[in-house]
């Protein structure tokens, strides 16, 4: 008899550990990242990185604390504006939105904390069992996945088990949603999208992002017919340049009805039908149906 590679959650944990660094992610034991377990950044990732993209930082190291030490005051304040409002705030920081007067006499100058023009003077790291203390326990949460870029956390992964009925993916995202996100706040402030899966089914979602608004990334045009409900979203959604798109041009932060802040992320037919319409534009063959495709799907609150 054949034995499931799923036997247990941490199979399928690992399975997906493995096409991640399939994917150019390199995988780091969470003992090798040196920090605190009450800090979710590796801060001398994150410094290290800081140095390397910016020439006013490079000529300065010192300023990269600095910068540190405004991105740690967002991180402080989550736990009282909430962390999508916190999010919203540290995503201009991520988009490069931000400038600091580090330029001759002092002009200001944008910041980067990712290179999104050349991807290979990031580093893509995935890691298990990310411990982080808890606020409201003494025991703390242990994220399966994390994925960070320059020592920021992106992506929280819970995986779970395909042999119990009674357990889906739908568990791993509640898991996220009720317990880390409001146990360990700090640690989505810098957060991009997150993910859950039993190894049947892989769904993603945005930062107290209803269940029902959870989506499949898939593979409408029938790309890659050979990977599976799995392989597929690792490889298309955690690919470097479609995960650093999806940060910088396909999230939005807006208000629901309520006037609360809500994060909302595109579907696959939609970052495939916007991205479409802009090579058309670029190579002016523009097309009437191609306008109007992309709709973002806001998730409600």
């Amino acid at each position: 008899m054949v034995r499931s590679i799923y036997t247990e959650d941490k199979a399928v944990r690992n399975y997906i550990r493995d096409l991640l660094v399939k994917n150019d992610w390199t995988f780091i034991t969470s003992n090798q990242l040196i920090r605190k377990n009450d800090d979710p950044i590796v801060e001398s990732k994150l410094k290290e990185a800081l140095i390397r993209i910016n020439p006013e930082i490079n000529q300065v190291p010192s300023r990269a604390d600095e910068v540190i030490r405004r991105l740690r005051e967002i991180i402080v304040n989550a736990k009282h504006k909430g962390i999508v409002r916190a999010n919203e705030e540290f995503f201009e920081w991520l988009r490069g939105e931000k400038t600091m007067p580090f330029g001759e006499n002092d002009e200001y100058v944008p910041v980067k904390l990712i290179d999104f023009d050349d991807t290979s003077k990031n580093e893509f790291i995935v890691t298990m069992e990310y411990m982080m203390n808890s606020k409201n326990s003494d025991k703390g949460t242990r994220e399966d996945l994390v994925l960070l870029i320059n020592g920021l956390p992106v992506s929280i992964g819970e995986c779970k088990s395909p042999v119990n009925s009674s357990v889906s993916w739908v568990t791993g995202a509640k898991q996220i949603l009720d317990d880390y996100e409001n146990n360990a706040p700090q640690l989505f402030v810098s957060n991009v999208l997150n993910f859950a899966s039993e190894g049947k089914e892989f769904k993603y979602g945005t930062i107290k992002c209803p269940l029902d608004k959870w989506a499949s990334w898939r593979d409408f045009e029938g790309r890659y017919k050979s990977l599976d409900n799995i392989q597929y979203p690792i490889h298309e959604m955690f690919n470097h340049e479609v995960f650093l798109d999806l940060l910088k041009n396909f999230i939005i932060f807006t208000s629901d009805n309520d006037n609360r802040r809500i994060k909302v992320i595109c579907r696959s037919q939609q970052y495939d039908a916007t991205n479409k319409m802009v090579e058309r534009v670029k190579e002016g063959k523009i097309k009437k149906d191609l306008y109007g495709i992309f709709k973002v799907q806001v998730n409600h609150f």
